[in-house]
């Protein structure tokens, strides 16, 4: 297969070209070069799919929404801008409305482990979500989860009457439905310029877990973190694949990158584990305070949480214009308690047990030879 390098097809085509026609595959995160999420999950993960595949699928690495910012991933990727990319579907609400529902349940999990197994088996093996995929040219290739979120904030909120009014930044229907049920104000903005918006005022709090704190320097702009569990953030896709590209580089290199997604999608959980306890650290020694909510708003919460899986399948078909969901949100509570159970007795810190694990439950049960295939 002739390629070209992909600063000839800019040249040559603008960004029209196909992810097959290049020197080295692209490959796009909006994240910063300090996150976890692009240190294992995509430097060492091209490393181990270059070696793998002896030298057939080598990724260009572009970080930091360099060549395709978050909101535009999706579509970067399905026109072959990139051959993988980082996509967040929160940020594409009506392209990838299925995937939303999954990401909303993340507010019924409190461990990142069990939501980030759980969420790739739905998405691997439900019908509807991955035809999802697949009608925008990608494949999906696993997913990643934050550990639970809370309010980070310019100053104190601990009560009904604090958070009245604030401007918060979400980015999970299920956050944005709860935040407006307590009257805040949900505002949306991407998380490179999360930082930028409380310095300036703009925002009064955002909703991040702790690792973000340090990966996105939030630290360092907040004075007060308000320890009320609101849910997990699963990713859309973590590695979300040109479906050209994919079909084009073969089952055996397929494999490959089956089982390099398996044994990494471990070792970013694991490693993020370990930021979030390195940021909440470090932004203590920064004198940020962390406070506990008072009853009226830790009541709030628990309200909400109650009502909110008895009535999400009407509530998403009126919100994302939808067919009932039903098959999804029970597939997910399924796959959550499942995972709940098998990881019960493992050392979250074990990486070789983890990844044996995902590998038998998941990605050894996807087919190479017709999974997203044209």
């Amino acid at each position: 297969m002739k390629k070209l390098t992909f600063l000839s097809m800019v040249t040559a085509f603008g960004l029209m070209g196909s992810t097959a026609l290049a020197d080295s595959y692209q490959a796009s995160t909006w994240l910063p070069q300090s996150a976890t999420t692009v240190k294992v999950t995509y430097s060492d993960f091209a490393e181990a799919v270059k070696k793998g595949t002896g030298g057939e699928v080598s990724f260009d690495l572009h970080v930091g929404g360099a060549l395709l910012p978050a909101a535009e991933t999706l579509q970067g990727v399905s026109d072959g801008v990139a051959a993988v990319g980082d996509i967040l579907s929160a940020y594409t609400p009506a392209d990838l409305p299925l995937n939303n529902v999954v990401g909303d349940l993340g507010f019924l999990t409190d461990s990142s482990l069990v939501a980030s197994f759980a969420a790739a088996e739905v998405k691997f093996t439900n019908q509807k979500l991955r035809e999802e995929w697949l009608e925008h040219n990608v494949v999906f290739g696993g997913n990643w989860s934050t550990s639970e979120y809370h309010f980070r904030c310019g100053e104190e909120i601990r009560s009904l009457a604090d958070v009245k009014g604030k401007r918060v930044r979400a980015s999970v229907g299920a956050q944005i439905d709860f935040l407006k049920s307590i009257e805040a104000i949900p505002v949306s903005v991407p998380g490179s310029e999360i930082y930028t918006a409380l310095e300036r005022g703009s925002l009064d709090c955002t909703l991040v877990a702790d690792e973000s704190l340090q990966a996105l320097k939030l630290g360092e702009v907040i004075k007060f973190s308000t320890e009320m569990p609101m849910g997990v953030f699963i990713d859309g896709a973590t590695w979300g694949f040109n479906r050209d590209f994919w079909t084009e580089i073969g089952a055996k290199n397929r494999r490959v990158i089956l089982d390099e997604m398996a044994k990494y999608i471990v070792l970013t959980q694991v490693g993020m584990l370990a930021d979030d306890e390195t940021a909440t650290k470090d932004t203590q020694a920064r004198g940020v305070k962390w406070l506990t909510p008072e009853s009226d708003l830790a009541l709030e919460l628990e309200k909400f949480r109650s009502s909110y899986l008895q009535t999400l399948a009407k509530a998403e078909v009126e919100k994302r214009k939808i067919e009932d969901p039903s098959d999804i949100i029970d597939d997910y509570i399924k796959a959550r308690d499942k995972w709940t159970k098998l990881l019960a007795n493992v050392d979250k810190s074990d990486s070789d047990a983890l990844i044996k694990l995902v590998r038998s439950e998941i990605y050894s049960k996807v087919d190479e030879k017709s999974y997203g295939v044209k």
